[in-house]
């Protein structure tokens, strides 16, 4: 439960971090950005074609004394009449003259910054401080007015993608300088945020309202008169079908891109949701996996004299349960003890035979059938008749050339061997089998898989679609972040933190997925005593005659259990006189075994026990290197991606095409439903 606790207090520690970061940048990003209570646009169109604008900006400034904002194309529509009011002292700020970044308070200056842009600042007096303001901007622009044969069009871009400000509401009202006859000469369409809304008040008047406008949005406004209002220069060619269906195709257009958005964006939102939903299946099973079994008693054995379930167990089980606490699973050493064991134990029981044929070579050929082998055996009895094949026999060496021959082959026949290996003990009731089921339900690669897939789609669609995704969408959400940036970390850190979870929840669970039944723990203990009755045989006093049979099947679990070299050293020193050459010069019942361990004719080379069971193991790593040098030879994988190409560039003032994102018109126009 310690650990347990331990664990999660891991994962609530990196869960805060991860946050902390979050917040740092959150609030990095945002220090600078203004947030714009309520701005309003006060807009009087003159005959002759120019306006009269008062901004009204009410705005909350953190960190700034300045304020600044931007005209372009100066040289098509020049501006004059520059003014700025303090509307909470009632009192008009003062020309510097020049441009200043830092503009004193009570000061503003209007300036020609670069070609063809004029710059308006002026001073907030918060440069250390934070607070609402309240300033009028008050200018006259020419030339905003085109006329046509059939119609008059005001078209003006009030706000464009260089606008830094986030607003929770803006409203204007455009003024005509005379009323129309009839409402339906009088045309109106905006451009711009998802909340906008203009319409007509009056025969001579247009608001719009707008709220939740994020930064880098824009917003424009098409005011189109079929009577003579203005007494502009006018175009020898009619406009107003051109302009309605114009109009009509943007509507369209706008209204195809909402609906994928509202699309991508209730995927993301699902996304979200099924990751917290994976999360909360995560923790459960962690529990669930990590719950003690409280009801199973620890046997302690100091020493057992004999095979645990000598007619049903297989070096195998004997294994898996001696190395059980630290290695469930077996590392790639402990295969391969296990295979050389399993091929010892096929020869004890008489299925396959070895033969010496010369000074130091032992060949193995099939005996008979398997019949009445377990499937472990069986894994192991069919990937010796595989290795000889047509032959009669074949030498313990080529297990090697099949190894990197067949290294498929030789490394199916291991796995199935380790899956059957727990098949059998799940069998016989020795380990807890609900765990398993429930681990590789819950960690199975195919939810790590559909996160990586996740992720991808999701920074993909970030990346490419982001003139699509502008935060004026997610505004409508409740979510005001300044960047793309921050978009993609909103995502990524819940995706991010699940995939913690997940490895880190895999690696506890895997200690703790097998638990063994209180049959399990008895027979575990039986083989961890049998081990330490080997290892420690010539200190017992217990030597009684020497059983060639006995020492047979000792040396099979002693090599399962990686011990059989101390296990011959304690025979050695127990039994001195069957290491001796006229021992082994009287007829023995030994089928090999106990004769390549202590007969000194067979202490050469691969002849000998040691030797023999190395040239198996070898061909174990044989297979393995061979399989590792084929993966980074063959595994790599070259991907390519398609690019977007696309975009424009926005200009202050009327005219020109542009991006856009969002239409909305009134009643009496095209509007977009």
């Amino acid at each position: 439960m310690k650990e347990n606790l331990k664990g999660w207090l891991k994962y609530i520690i990196i869960l805060i971090v991860i946050f902390a970061i979050l917040s740092i940048v959150l609030c990095f990003s945002t220090d600078q950005i203004q947030i714009m209570n309520k701005l309003d646009y006060n807009v009087a169109l003159n005959e002759d074609g120019s306006m009269n604008v008062m901004e009204t900006w009410n705005i909350y400034v953190k960190n700034t004394g300045t304020l600044f904002k931007d005209f372009y194309n100066i040289n098509k529509y020049p501006i004059s009449d520059i003014s700025v009011k303090n509307l909470k002292s009632n009192e008009n700020l003062e020309d510097l003259g020049y441009e200043e970044y830092h503009v004193p308070e009570g000061k503003y200056y209007a300036e020609e910054i670069k070609s063809n842009v004029l710059e308006i600042a002026f001073g907030t007096g918060k440069k250390k401080s934070s607070g609402n303001v309240k300033f009028q901007i008050s200018y006259k622009i020419d030339n905003v007015v085109n006329s046509y044969k059939d119609c008059q069009e005001f078209y003006w871009k009030f706000l464009d993608s260089t606008n830094g400000m986030m607003c929770k509401n803006i409203t204007g009202t455009i003024t005509l300088p005379k009323e129309v006859s009839n409402s339906e000469n009088l045309l109106v369409w905006g451009h711009g945020n998802i909340n906008g809304k203009i319409y007509k008040s009056g025969t001579n008047e247009v608001k719009f309202k707008i709220k939740n406008f994020s930064a880098r949005n824009m917003l424009e406004v098409r005011v189109v008169t079929k009577e003579k209002m203005f007494s502009t220069e006018t175009k020898t060619y009619n406009m107003i079908d051109n302009i309605q269906r114009e109009e009509t195709k943007w509507a369209k257009e706008t209204n195809d891109n909402i609906n994928e958005n509202r699309i991508i964006l209730i995927i993301i939102l699902l996304i979200e949701v099924i990751i917290l939903l994976f999360i909360v299946k995560e923790i459960k099973t962690y529990f669930n996996i990590n719950k003690s079994g409280n009801n199973i008693e620890k046997r302690n054995l100091e020493y057992f004299r004999d095979i645990p379930r000598e007619d049903t167990s297989t070096p195998g089980e004997g294994a898996f349960l001696y190395y059980f606490d630290s290695d469930f699973n077996w590392t790639d050493g402990k295969q391969s003890d296990v295979l050389a064991a399993n091929i010892l134990n096929l020869c004890l029981k008489g299925y396959i035979s070895f033969e010496k044929k010369s000074e130091d070579k032992i060949y193995i050929s099939i005996v008979k059938d398997d019949n009445n082998l377990k499937e472990d055996e069986k894994a192991i009895y069919y990937l010796i008749k595989d290795a000889i094949g047509k032959k009669d026999s074949i030498e313990v060496k080529e297990l090697q050339n099949f190894a990197k021959k067949n290294y498929n082959k030789y490394s199916t026949y291991v796995s199935s061997m380790v899956k059957h290996v727990k098949e059998n003990l799940y069998n016989e009731n020795i380990i807890d089998r609900k765990k398993e089921k429930l681990y590789n339900k819950t960690y199975s690669p195919i939810p790590t898989m559909f996160a990586g897939i996740f992720i991808t789609i999701i920074v993909g669609m970030l990346m490419t679609l982001l003139p699509i995704l502008e935060i004026g969408y997610l505004a409508s959400f409740g979510i005001a972040i300044r960047n793309s940036l921050l978009e993609i970390i909103l995502i990524l850190v819940p995706i991010t933190v699940m995939l913690i979870i997940l490895e880190q929840n895999r690696k506890k669970a895997r200690g703790n997925l097998y638990k063994l039944t209180q049959k399990g723990e008895d027979e575990q203990a039986e083989w961890k005593g049998l081990a330490k009755y080997l290892k420690h045989y010539s200190l017992l006093n217990e030597k009684g005659i020497f059983d060639i049979i006995v020492w047979e099947k000792y040396l099979v679990y002693a090599t399962a259990f990686g011990i059989s070299e101390k296990v011959i050293e304690e025979l050695h020193a127990s039994y001195p006189y069957v290491f001796t050459e006229e021992y082994w010069q009287e007829p023995r019942p030994t089928k090999g075994i106990i004769e390549m361990a202590c007969n000194p004719s067979y202490d050469n080379k691969e002849c000998s026990f040691i030797g023999f069971t190395k040239e198996i193991q070898t061909s174990y790593e044989t297979m393995k290197t061979t399989m590792r040098e084929y993966t980074s030879t063959h595994s790599s994988a070259h991907y390519s991606s398609s690019s977007f190409g696309g975009g424009g560039g926005f200009s202050s003032g009327g005219g020109g095409r542009r991006w856009r994102t969002v239409q909305w018109a009134d009643a009496k126009g095209y509007k977009l439903e």
